[in-house]
Order: C-alpha cells, then structure tokens, then sequence
C-alpha cells in the first residue's frame, strides 16, 4: 500500500490522478483473488462499514484519498472515518478527517470575517463542529511536548481561523505569534503560513506579506510541498488584489510546475486572465480548476462558461452550461443569463 501511496501523490502532481485508479482496482482485483484462495479458512478482516466490508484498511485509506483528491471530500471523509480506530491507518486517517473539515484552500480565500452567530444549518459549521470533536479526541491521546502535539495546537489554531470570527481570529493569531518566537519554529512553513493566515483575516495584510516572501527563497521539498504551495498561493492572491498580476503569474506558474494538479493555482491563473480581459485564456484555466477539482465547484464552471461566452465561443458556454445543470441542478439558474445571451448570438 505504500508503494501505491507513493505513486498516487506521483500521479496527482503529475495532473493524472485518474491513472492512480488503476492501481488501485489492480490491487482490488489481487485482495479478492488471494481471499478466494484462502476461503474456508474463517472470514477476513474489512473495514466494517456499509459498501467497504472486507476491504483492507490499507486499501480504503488509498481509496479515500483518491475519493478526495477526485473532488469528493465528504465520501472521502465518511471513508476515513471507518478507519478512525485502525492501529496502522487511524491516525493518518483522523489527519486527513481534519484537512477535509478545516479546509485550508478556502481559508486562503481570506474572507470577510462573518457573524458571531452561527447557522445551524450551514455545512461549514458542521465540518467545524466535527473537527473540533476530532481535535478533543487527540487531545487526551497525544502529548502536549511531541511534533504531533505540535502539529495538533496548529490544526486548533487553523480551526479557530476557520469559523472566521473576530475573537477566535485574534485567539489564534495571539497563539501563532508565540509559536513564531520560538526558536525551533523559525524554518516552519506550517507555522508561518498559519501566521500569514491569521493576519490576512485580521486585516494585516503587509505583515503577511512579509512573512510569506520570505518563504519565497525556499527550495521546494516534499515534507513541506503542501505548505510551500500554500504560502505561495495566498501570496499570489495577495498580489492579485493589489492588481501585479506579473508577479502574481510567476508564483502559479511556479506552483504548477510542483503540482500540476492544483486547483485552486488554475483559479487564480483563470481570475488574472479575466481581469486583463484575454478570455481565451481565462477558460482554459477554468477548465483546468474545474477539472482537477473533480468538477464539485460550479462557480468555476460558472466563470468558464462566462469567458467562453465574452470570447464568442456560445457553443462552448452552452455546453458548459448544460454540464452544471447536469452535475449542479441546484445552480442552474444562475447560468440562464449566459444562456440567453448565447441562444441569441446564434440565432444572429
């Protein structure tokens, strides 16, 4: 399984996760063979859950994270969470869990910070809440002088940042400055982008700059590459709002040069393109976003069927229209403007 682990982050920074998927039916194909060799012989171990009975753990770990990676984070998340108590694969999986329910490709979206008082009904809140019952359970099992308490007080700090409200950000940002004086923080990219995070959501943005250049300077490496590629990118978009889309560029391109899978990189290509008005462009960074999102954002979709319709291509938008109504009903009818404006242009 590990080697399998290897080569799906081979795979997905390659931009060609779907060829993971072969690996893993080939190892599927190999578990039944071997327990239909040895049937008779008492029923074999699983997983223990609906629709994954009698698949290794190790199998459903690699299947979750290409779930995940696919564009299903909460299937990959249910999938993880059969695994919780596994002696091999419960702790990375409990990660994992926290990852999906923190999500920090959307806190660099940097928002507004919203209201003190939360919908009960809103997705977000209850990723929130299930992270934070996560975050109690390693709590008790973990101590506090280790890497993984290290790595715990971070995600606590992450998840503080994550419900985007005035006092938990300052909670977390008070935190994130101790972590920062000390010493064997220093080089710790994990710390530093949680810094640049907390102080772009409490409107410091020039200080995070400061940080996050910094960190400009460092060799990729694969330990840090998700952390790395993550500072670069909030920086980017830093760039972007300031309107130096140059620099900016120059940062994703250095990105997907790493990780040719990254959505949120081909985002923020797609949003630069639009702004300097080059459409063409624009959509083939959106397609690329929606792609290697798994097609779940209908948004960037959205956007691409805009730039294909301001670039004349209506037959394109159409067809990107009718895929959101497909896979994002719910959606549809923000598309009914593009169209109407592209049914029109064809009739002419």
């Amino acid at each position: 399984m590990n080697d399998i682990l290897g080569c799906r982050q081979v795979y997905r920074r390659a931009g060609t996760l779907e060829l993971g998927k072969g690996l893993l039916d080939a190892a599927e194909a190999a578990g039944v063979a071997a327990a239909a060799g040895g049937r008779g012989g008492g029923g074999g171990g699983g997983a223990g859950a609906e629709g994954n009975a009698g698949v290794p753990p190790g199998e459903l770990f690699c299947r979750a994270l290409f779930t995940w990676f696919s564009g299903s984070p909460r299937q990959a998340c249910h999938m993880f969470g059969n695994l919780r108590h596994d002696e091999e694969w419960g702790l990375p999986a409990v990660y994992h869990m926290l990852d999906i329910c923190i999500d920090q490709d959307d806190l660099l979206a940097c928002d507004v910070p919203k209201s003190e008082t939360p919908d009960p009904d809103d997705d977000h809140d209850v990723s929130l809440k299930v992270a934070s019952r996560l975050l109690a359970e390693l709590r008790s099992k973990v101590p506090k002088g280790s890497s993984i308490g290290l790595r715990n007080r971070i995600l606590e700090n992450l998840l503080l940042l994550a419900s985007k409200r005035k006092a938990s950000i300052q909670r977390a940002t008070d935190d994130f400055v101790l972590l920062m004086k000390e010493k064997e923080n220093k080089d710790n990219v994990t710390v530093a982008l949680g810094m640049a995070i907390a102080l772009v959501l409490g409107k410091n943005v020039s200080r995070a700059k400061h940080i996050l250049k910094r960190f400009v300077k460092f060799d990729w490496n694969v330990e840090d590459s998700a952390d790395l590629e993550r500072s670069w990118l909030l920086l980017a978009i830093l760039y972007v709002q300031k309107g130096k889309h140059g620099t900016a560029n120059k940062l994703l391109k250095r990105i997907l040069g790493h990780n040719k899978g990254y959505c949120k990189a081909y985002q923020y290509a797609g949003v630069i393109a639009e702004k300097e008005q080059y459409y063409s462009e624009a959509a083939k960074q959106y397609q690329n976003a929606w792609k290697f999102g798994g097609y779940s954002n209908p948004q960037i979709a959205y956007r691409m069927a805009y730039n294909y319709m301001k670039d004349r291509k209506y037959v394109q938008a159409l067809d990107t229209c009718q895929t959101i109504k497909k896979l994002h009903p719910g959606f549809a009818d923000t598309c009914l403007d593009i169209v109407e404006i592209c049914r029109n242009n064809l009739r002419t």
